[in-house]
C-alpha cells in the first residue's frame, strides 16, 4: 500500500506538478511531505498526515518550514544500558599502587 501511494505521488510530481507550477506555501512541498510521511509513518498514518497538510495549504493557511513529525517511541525498555550503570571512582592513591590501574604503557 505504501509503495502504491509513493508511486502515485511520484507520478503527480513528474506529470502534473510541472504543468501547475510552484504553488506550495510550505517547505518541503506537499507532495514531498507526503512521501516523507508515508516513508516514516506508514501508509495509514502517513496518508493522514499528508491529507491534513494538503488541507492546510490554502491562501489563508500557514506557510514556511513544516517538517514531518517524528515517529513516537512506543516501547520503552527498562533494562539498563552501559551509560546508565553506576561507575565507582577509584581514588588516585589506589590507582597508583595497583598495577592494573597504572597509566604507563610498559
Amino acid at each position: 500500500m505504501a509503495r502504491i501511494l509513493h508511486w502515485l505521488i511520484r507520478c503527480y510530481q513528474i506529470l502534473i506538478s510541472p504543468m501547475l507550477g510552484p504553488r506550495c506555501r510550505y517547505i518541503p512541498t506537499c507532495s514531498q511531505y507526503a512521501i516523507e510521511a508515508i516513508r516514516s509513518h506508514g501508509a495509514w498514518k502517513g496518508g493522514w498526515l499528508a491529507t491534513r497538510r494538503i488541507c492546510r495549504c490554502h491562501p489563508w493557511g500557514g506557510y514556511g518550514y513544516d517538517p514531518v513529525p517524528q515517529k513516537a517511541i512506543r516501547f520503552i525498555s527498562f533494562q539498563q544500558i552501559d551509560s546508565q550503570k553506576l561507575l565507582v571512582a577509584v581514588p588516585l592513591r589506589e590507582r597508583l599502587s595497583n598495577p592494573k590501574h597504572s597509566n604507563h604503557l610498559g
